[in-house]
């Protein structure tokens, strides 16, 4: 029986294989063109981002996810060829899932696969499992790896937990931590914001192909995923038109309320959105059920569970996306045969300035220097607020202000980031005022009686 459910794309193609507990998981891609570096080292990281066990709070199942290239790549480039590339499952714990085999998870798959095909791989979850997103991973690399080559950047990050609002400068290690210990064992859900930068105008088609459609249906292919929505999104239900309209000028749009796409297709402006993850189905508390046999009973799953895995679902958004964005620009080479050679060009040496629009360009990257500017001054403002409170144990425990190995090693580990663009002066210069205002806050506190 032909499942076309595990394919994904028109010209980027890709198609997922595999079960939680099966022996690999893996994935089949065609459309790509010959003699493209194949970023085994891009692919590695990103794995290593949406891995278990390494991060607080998710299953604690352990997976080396190393890959294994069987066809379509030679000496580190594509073939042209059909790419298939597996990764091994080692770390599963079948007998974890035997008191479950009859049992129907609340809100899991389970059920419904039941139902639909008369049997289930009840171990993990089975297709239904979020270890099948490791496969996405692998073609969302060589995405990635394409759209920056062109100039377009996809960035995800977790903007709220539960009641948890994640503004900048948040201190993820301490303030999620303590948020998620007082759910007792509960999972919570999580809403994620995705930017795409760079994007020209006029990818995606009308109708039943829109970008925002495309989009929408990449995501929601990754389990948990509950909500989707662009620019204001369900924000448009409250705003009048007066409200909601993107106006423009000369120099282009002059808000984003849209979210980077108007009629299914982008209109230059950054793509905007935001993804609502439910909490984790499998959760240590006793739940009503029934088994296959239709009787009601009373379930608590035990085992490696998430409670929280927004952190680890970001490169899979990120994936996803940009597998959609390069199979939308593929399908609008087919209209503009030259679209992608000029859209390389744009992005070249020799460009030719007359064919830019340089002010809306020039407007984009000063908005994004602004935002830059204001995620460094909340940073400086949040560190400020933990000088305070380092000055307090430092007041009860007569310590002293200055600290200078700290400081050191402070400088130092910035400087091993080896961050090429900022020389090491400027790290310096930089710290030197950083602790000057730390010390002087500090030593107001140490004043005070």
């Amino acid at each position: 029986m032909e499942n076309i459910s595990n394919q994904f794309g028109n010209r980027f193609k890709i198609s997922t294989f595999g079960e939680s507990h099966s022996n690999a998981i893996g994935v089949l891609i065609d459309g790509v063109q010959p003699n493209i570096f194949f970023d085994e080292e891009l692919i590695k990281k990103l794995l290593e981002e949406r891995k278990t066990s390494i991060l607080k709070h998710t299953s604690s199942r352990v997976e080396d996810d190393e890959i294994e290239i069987l066809s379509g790549v030679f000496e580190g480039k594509t073939l042209g060829t059909p790419i298939v590339v597996i990764i091994r499952n080692r770390g599963h714990k079948s007998s974890d899932y035997n008191s479950l085999k009859n049992l129907f998870r609340p809100s899991h798959g389970d059920y419904t696969f039941f139902k639909k095909y008369g049997i289930r791989d009840y171990r993990g979850g089975g297709r239904a499992s979020a270890r099948e997103t490791v496969a996405r991973v692998i073609p969302g690399a060589l995405a990635i790896k394409l759209l920056e080559e062109r100039g377009v950047k996809i960035i995800s990050k977790v903007i709220r937990i539960g009641e948890l609002q994640c503004k900048t400068g948040f201190n993820f290690d301490f303030e999620v931590d303590s948020y998620l210990k007082t759910l007792n064992g509960d999972s919570i859900g999580c809403i994620i914001e995705t930017k795409i930068f760079g994007l020209p105008v006029g990818i995606g088609d009308p109708v039943f192909e829109k970008l925002n459609g495309r989009l929408s249906k990449a995501i929601f292919s990754i389990p948990a995923v509950k909500g989707v929505e662009f620019g204001d999104g369900f924000m448009f239900g409250f705003q009048k038109g007066s409200e909601s309209n993107d106006w423009m000028d000369k120099n282009g749009f002059l808000s984003n309320h849209a979210g980077g796409i108007n009629a299914g297709i982008s209109n230059g402006n950054d793509i905007i959105i935001k993804t609502a993850f439910r909490g984790a189905s499998s959760i240590p508390f006793e739940q009503k059920t029934l088994n296959i046999f239709g009787e009601e009973e009373i379930i608590k799953i035990n085992g490696r569970h998430d409670s929280f895995f927004g952190f680890r679902v970001t490169p899979v958004i990120n994936s996803m996306c940009a597998i959609t964005l390069w199979d939308a620009i593929l399908d609008q080479n087919k209209i503009e045969k030259e679209f992608i050679s000029s859209f390389d060009e744009k992005n070249s040496k020799n460009v030719d300035n007359s064919k830019i629009d340089y002010k809306n360009e020039l407007k984009r990257l000063r908005d994004e220097i602004l935002d830059c500017d204001i995620d460094i001054f909340q940073t400086l403002s949040y560190r400020l607020e933990v000088a305070k409170k380092i000055s307090d144990i430092k007041k009860r425990f007569g310590l002293l202000i200055t600290d200078s190995n700290r400081e050191d090693f402070l400088k130092n580990v910035i400087k091993e980031l080896n961050l090429e663009i900022i020389p090491e002066s400027m790290i310096d210069e930089l710290y030197s005022v950083i602790f000057k205002y730390s010390k002087l806050i500090q030593k107001n506190i140490m004043e005070m009686q």
